[in-house]
């Protein structure tokens, strides 16, 4: 795996859920080159442009790594190309005490690094959105592709789903869904 590293102004890292989509981006390692970034400049930089050229790309990849994969398989990867990728955008609230079990199951489908924030559960009712009667919740998220190969449709986000569902967790803020 490589190691790759953006360089950006404190705005920009203060900002950069708009800035960059820090889950796209990071695939694209040209992105990451400071004088690329110069050039482009903070109009082009952010979501709502980099979606769309972020989509399209990916899915023309990601048809070409499917059909590279039912053609020649595994030995697709000798010749340079990855296997085909499930995306993964899951945003899930655990108790605090669930977090280190939940996380380390986690690992078998969402892609490292996970991103954490405790919530502070208010109370009263909540009917859009119910959480558990505790003090806190973590938010556990995991953004990015992990490797599908022959895998059935889906396979990791409904794993992520099954696994959720042993901790009485639920879905937060934003997910993919998977009525399964």
């Amino acid at each position: 795996q490589r190691d790759v590293s953006f360089v950006m102004s404190t705005f920009d890292y203060l900002y950069r859920w708009d800035c960059d989509i820090f889950w796209s981006t990071r695939r694209v390692d040209v992105l990451g080159q400071p004088d690329v970034r110069k050039v482009l400049g903070r109009a082009f930089l952010r979501s709502k442009i980099l979606w769309h050229f972020g989509r399209r790309a990916r899915d023309a990849k990601e048809f070409v790594s499917r059909l590279v994969w039912q053609l020649v398989g595994e030995r697709g990867v000798e010749v340079g190309f990855r296997p085909p990728t499930e995306r993964i955008i899951q945003d899930l609230g655990v108790r605090l005490d669930q977090v280190p079990s939940f996380a380390k199951g986690l690992e078998q489908h969402g892609e490292l690094p996970f991103w954490m924030c405790p919530v502070r559960v208010v109370a009263g009712e909540q009917p859009l959105f119910p959480l558990p009667d505790v003090e806190h919740i973590m938010d556990v998220a995991c953004f990015g592709a992990v490797p599908c190969g022959g895998l059935e449709d889906l396979y990791h986000n409904k794993g992520i789903d099954r696994w959720l569902a042993e901790f009485d967790g639920q879905k937060a803020f934003y997910s993919d869904v998977t009525f399964s």
